[in-house]
């Protein structure tokens, strides 16, 4: 179980968070545009830096149910991952049909760190 929570930090580390955080964001029907690593950095004491996190910065668009579902997919991942930083505006509102309200598009940045070891 630990594996999968914290797995071994490699070459391939971001290319595998990228696919994960991808995965995550179009299951939960967010618009990925971007996303950006910022370099891994070594966790715990100085002579026994057994954890590295690598840090995600994603620009997302979608509406507040799919944000939300979007975050229980981050806390419920196999993968731990914490949110750093979470930055919400409004993207545009969609046009009324029928004089029902639709949800309103949001312009969201989150920051997350994935733990390895």
């Amino acid at each position: 179980r630990v594996e999968r929570l914290v797995p071994a930090h490699d070459e391939g580390s971001a290319a595998n968070l990228f696919m994960e955080l991808e995965g995550l964001t179009a299951r939960n029907g967010m618009l990925l545009d971007s996303i950006s690593f910022s370099q891994s950095k070594a966790l715990g004491k100085e002579k026994e830096k057994k954890y590295r996190t690598i840090n995600a910065k994603l620009s997302l668009k979608g509406d507040y149910r799919s944000f939300k579902n979007f975050m229980r997919s981050i806390e419920s991942s196999e993968h731990l991952m914490d949110t750093t930083l979470i930055s919400i505006s409004a993207a545009k509102e969609k046009e009324k049909e029928d004089d029902v309200a639709t949800q309103q598009t949001l312009s969201l940045t989150v920051g997350i760190d994935a733990y390895y070891r």
